[in-house]
């Protein structure tokens, strides 16, 4: 007849406490089941932080669609006020020199 398998030994809290083997199987067990529960689990996470992901992509693309037609839109804006900067100069340049010529003129008439 052959040996008995020893007992194995589960130390807990600082004793020892036989442990049969069918027990450590079956605790392997169910620390394979809850790996693979935490695996399937990281999976799901993983699907959708992707998903996630995918939509914030989809989102910012049209956010940077947007931004530049602002973008553009205020371009266009700082160069018409640029412009319009340049033409009140030149009024305001002209309406000096009209008013330093009406008064030399109201001084002949005088």
């Amino acid at each position: 007849m052959p040996p008995k398998p020893a007992k194995q030994q589960q130390q807990q809290s600082g004793r020892n406490i036989p442990v049969s083997p069918v027990s450590a199987s079956k605790e392997t067990d169910a620390n394979a089941n809850n790996m693979t529960a935490l695996a399937n689990a990281v999976t799901a996470v993983q699907a959708s932080i992707n998903s996630f992901r995918e939509e914030n992509r989809a989102s910012i693309a049209s956010l940077h669609s947007i931004l530049s037609v602002y973008g553009q839109r205020i371009t266009d804006v700082e160069e018409g006020m640029n412009e319009f900067d340049k033409r009140l100069s030149s009024v305001e340049t002209s309406q000096t020199s009209l008013a330093k010529e009406n008064d030399a003129l109201k001084e002949k008439v005088a």
